[in-house]
């Protein structure tokens, strides 16, 4: 019998017990810092963390929808569906003969308002990928996101915040 007993009253007194070594997995450990996402996580390596992306990416696509930046729906609708939102500049319109000028003004009008929400979306989704890239990395253990680094493609996606890539190269 071993002086070291897990049973306490066999135990030398002053002796301390002995504990396995417990190497934890980054899965069991990891929590994310961001407040009511600590436990949606990316991991990678088994089927349980496989069958876990959807569901972490989905709420974090939630909780980019619940926050008050411009433009949060269509980034959280981008997030949720993996597509870049389609932003189509508006048309100017051109003056043609016959056209009345007053119409002509008004298409000019409505067309410098539709520019003008075109370019604020174009600006909210470049601020919004930005953030939804530091987002799913937040949700990413260190071995993932050294994982991630070693990608091809990670120099393009990291300098362009490609939030989306990144979400989608976490698949592995």
């Amino acid at each position: 019998r071993s002086i070291m007993s897990n049973n306490r009253r066999f135990r030398r007194r002053g002796a301390v017990k002995e504990q396995a070594a417990t190497v934890p997995t980054s899965s069991s450990t990891f929590k994310s810092t961001v407040l009511g996402l600590e436990e949606k996580v990316f991991n990678f390596g088994t089927l349980k963390d496989a069958a876990a992306f959807e569901d972490t990416k989905t709420s974090i696509a939630r909780y980019v929808g619940t926050k008050s930046w411009a433009g949060s729906a269509m980034a959280s609708t981008a997030l949720e569906t993996m597509t870049e939102p389609t932003l189509t500049m508006p048309v100017k319109p051109k003056k043609e003969a016959g056209t009345d000028d007053d119409i002509f003004k008004m298409d000019v009008s409505i067309w410098i308002e539709e520019f003008k929400d075109y370019k604020h979306k174009c600006s909210a989704w470049e601020e919004n990928r930005a953030r939804m890239y530091n987002l799913v990395l937040l949700q990413c253990p260190q071995a993932l996101e050294t994982q991630l680094k070693t990608l091809s493609d990670w120099e393009t996606i990291s300098s362009t915040r490609m939030s989306l890539s990144c979400c989608y190269s976490s698949e592995m």
